[in-house]
């Protein structure tokens, strides 16, 4: 127990959707109670050390919008309504000096895969992870998945990319990422494949500066390339993605300008059910902006009230513009959107750390539905252990 830590969140989400233009679909309405629980253990003394870390997740459905279309929180099954879902997983742990090899049920969070958190119960992979930090400044990672269970469901499934129904049994990846001494900048590569669907590269280059007292600006800069492998069970594929993201920091304001571009004939790769989550750009709350052959621009604004005297109290807004977009159904398409946020996190009292969050946006699209969401999220952190 030396070592370990347990916590338990709760979070409550209500969600819905109103869509407009020309689509069947008119709304998608769910609210959910949520539950992840973790305990990570520490590990057993001498020079190989052993441990079991457990992870659970459940989601109650409060309500699965009174025959509302959709499963944006709970997966429906069949022709009945979401139910409510859970699961728990087991990951078995070695360490070595200071790598650590670790198999079972885990989320994860590269360049190349991200476990997806934006909903009432995150998703989790199935598989083996393995990182190293024996050098000063350099982390090596590497692993294999297997399966993954996704944020709206509680099975594991066989892994897709992102778009194609082809399936595969494992996606092996590796990564460096190295913090240069004496600066605030970093570097990392990835690579990895989705065994004889595809195989993708990624670097990144991350640096602070200090430009005069109290103004900084924080670049973030990161590109992908990939293409068909092994069988090519989704057919031809390639994707070059580049995804540049600078921010200027004054205090507590800051101004976001996000570039991004898509190359080659599909879109950027990703796992099905994975998630962009800020990796990309411009990511938002209704899109990721990621289509074939897609430009697009991002502007966006964060204010922090603790320099008002209200500490816990954030905003934000952004508006994000694409075209060029290219699917099945058009070669020259548009979207642009728009969003808004307010947080708030409770910073003393019996409910310390409890946040509420409202979230607005809207996105208008050429060549797909268009929507309104809303929403609202509580979350309740404990510390356990």
């Amino acid at each position: 127990m030396e070592g370990a830590k347990s916590s338990i969140n709760f979070r409550n989400l209500y969600m819905e959707r109103d869509y407009f233009g020309t689509t069947p679909q008119n709304r998608s309405r769910q609210w959910a109670q949520g539950v992840m629980y973790k305990f990570d253990s520490g590990f057993t003394q001498g020079s190989v050390g052993f441990g079991l870390d457990v992870l659970g997740k459940g989601l109650l459905k409060l309500d699965g919008g009174a025959g509302t279309v959709g499963d944006v929180i709970a997966a429906n099954r069949g022709d009945g309504p979401p139910r409510d879902l859970g699961r728990i997983g087991l990951a078995a742990k070695v360490k070595v000096s200071n790598t650590v090899l670790k198999g079972g049920e885990f989320m994860l969070r590269t360049p190349l895969i991200i476990a997806d958190d934006g909903r009432a119960m995150p998703q989790t992979y199935e598989g083996l992870l393995l990182t190293s930090r024996e050098f000063p400044n350099l982390t090596l990672t590497a692993g294999q998945i297997y399966r993954s269970a996704a944020k709206n469901d509680e099975s594991m499934a066989r892994l897709k990319l992102n778009g194609f129904s082809a399936k595969s049994d494992n996606f092996s990846f590796g990564g460096v990422d190295y913090a240069i001494p004496g600066s605030q900048t970093s570097v990392a590569a990835w690579y990895g494949k989705l065994a004889d669907i595809y195989d993708q590269k990624n670097v990144e280059l991350i640096n602070l500066h200090s430009i005069t007292e109290g103004l900084s600006i924080r670049s973030t800069l990161r590109y992908w390339w990939g293409e068909d492998t092994g069988a090519a069970k989704a057919g031809s594929l390639s994707n070059q993605t580049a995804s540049g993201m600078f921010d200027f920091i004054y205090g507590p304001q800051m101004l976001r300008i996000g570039l991004q571009k898509i190359s080659g004939k599909n879109a950027w790769f990703r796992l099905s059910d994975a998630c962009p989550c800020g990796i990309v750009a411009n990511d938002s709350l209704t899109n990721a902006s990621t289509n074939a052959k897609e430009k697009s621009w991002q502007v966006r604004y964060d204010y922090d009230f603790a320099t008002l005297g209200m500490p816990g109290l954030t905003m934000m807004a952004r508006y994000i513009s694409g075209t060029n977009v290219k699917t099945a159904t058009t070669d020259n398409g548009t979207e642009w959107s728009h969003d808004e946020g307010i947080d708030y996190v409770f910073q003393s009292g019996t409910v310390k750390n409890l946040s509420v969050g409202l979230r607005h946006g809207t996105i208008h699209k050429s060549f797909n539905p268009s929507f309104n969401e809303t929403r609202v999220i509580i979350n309740y952190p404990i510390s356990l252990l």
